[in-house]
Parts: C-alpha cells; sequence; structure tokens
C-alpha cells in the first residue's frame, strides 16, 4: 500500500438528477470531513467546492457526478 493512500468509506447511494436520470452506486467518504472534526458525512461531501464527485456503479465502472445537477440523494446510514 502506498503511503500517500487515504483509505475511504465506500456509502451507496441514489442520486437523482434534474434532468430525470437516475444513478446507483457508491461514492466515497473520507475518514476526516474538511470543515469540521468527525468523519465526513454525504451532506460533507456535496457541500465541498468541487462541482464533481465520483460514483462508482455496481460494474465497476466510474461517473463523475455534476453536483449542481443532482436534485435528490437516498442513502442509509
Amino acid at each position: 500500500m502506498s503511503e500517500f493512500r487515504i483509505e475511504k468509506k465506500e456509502e451507496s447511494v441514489v442520486i437523482f438528477m434534474a434532468d430525470g436520470v437516475v444513478y446507483e452506486g457508491s461514492i466515497f467518504l473520507s475518514p476526516f470531513a474538511q470543515h469540521r472534526s468527525g468523519v465526513q458525512t454525504v451532506a460533507d461531501l456535496l457541500l465541498e467546492e468541487q462541482p464533481f464527485l465520483p460514483l462508482k456503479t455496481a460494474d465497476g465502472g466510474f461517473n463523475l457526478i455534476s453536483k449542481g445537477m443532482i436534485s435528490h440523494l437516498r442513502y442509509e446510514n
């Protein structure tokens, strides 16, 4: 394992886009939140400045999701 690797937690989500497209997969959460103490939450990830978030699909592929186009999302916590 690389000394520069940061472990991430996979969180299963369903993302509903403004144009009606629905994505199912996993997003990756950091063990440390960027602007507060504690682990990163889905809300923390959505509020960060980066305009896109990576989504791992069930078949192992990846999509970059535009956060500005997300209507809502569903996850269990």
